[in-house]
């Protein structure tokens, strides 16, 4: 595994306060979490990577608690303190960004900010990622969902925490806990039965159940992926995503146009 973010196509990465990640036309972008490796972090409401965490690589992405302040640090699943980690295993570079929650800090929240820095409207956003569970312990039912949120105000911290004007979560992307019945303790979430793979394209959403919303993100507009750690009841499992990937698609018409430019461009080169 890569330990840098990886932009493809036409992305490339913002400056200043409050950075979000420029997604270009048709472009992918890739997050594994390894630049956390060896970081620790104090506690905090609201935690932005980039100016915390500079050398971690992840420009954009932000996590923090419902209420109260949690710090950072890595771990292995081998105790329950309610904080936000990176997992991994002992000695290993390769890490996964979780958290383990309590009734004093809520649900945890873990959002990417990103903008649309191409001259197309995006009507399709394919969010892939890997959930991993590094500790069983006496909770049987936590999980983490995945949600959108299309920016029409200009962002601030305060959206990180909340699911607010957030869509519903996405079908096909909450990940359940996987070990409900062993014994209390560390696991290892890169072995089989610990983990999955999820992907879905999102091009509709609702919010508060209400009705279907097209996705529909103009040139300029920022969105963001959130990804919400719940707290279960009893101490919950410790749960982390993985191996992000978020690929932004244009509108149809675009694409066809894009397809008969290319296929016009063809003909005057043959015709040459």
């Amino acid at each position: 595994m890569k330990k840098s973010i990886l932009i493809l196509g036409m992305a490339a990465l913002a400056s200043g306060a409050f950075a979000q990640v420029l997604l270009g036309f048709n472009s992918a972008y890739s997050q594994n979490f390894d630049g956390l490796n060896n970081i620790t972090g104090g506690a905090t409401s609201i935690r932005d990577y980039d100016a915390s965490h500079p050398t971690a690589g992840m420009k954009g992405w932000y996590t923090g608690p419902t209420s109260g302040s949690i710090a950072l640090n890595p771990s292995t699943g081998s105790s329950f303190v309610g904080s936000a980690y990176h997992f991994g295993s002992s000695g290993s570079a390769e890490r996964a960004l979780g958290a383990m929650n309590t009734n004093s800090t809520g649900r945890i929240f873990h959002v990417v900010r990103f903008k649309n820095s191409s001259s197309t409207t995006f009507n399709k956003i394919t969010v892939k990622y890997r959930g991993e569970q590094w500790r069983k312990d006496s909770a049987t039912a936590d999980k983490i969902d995945v949600r959108i949120r299309p920016l029409s105000t200009t962002f601030n911290t305060s959206m990180v925490n909340t699911t607010a004007s957030f869509s519903d979560p996405i079908a096909g992307l909450t990940f359940n806990q996987l070990d409900t019945t062993g014994t209390t303790g560390a696991r290892d979430g890169n072995a089989t039965g610990l983990n999955a793979s999820f992907s879905q394209a999102i091009t509709s959403y609702t919010v508060l159940s209400g009705p279907a919303q097209a996705v529909s993100i103009a040139p300029g507009q920022e969105f963001l992926i959130q990804w919400v750690d719940d707290n279960a009841a009893n101490n919950d499992a410790g749960m982390g995503i993985d191996d992000v990937e978020i690929l932004a698609v244009p509108e149809p018409g675009t694409m066809a146009a894009i397809g008969l430019g290319l296929a016009a461009l063809a003909k005057r080169r043959k015709k040459s």
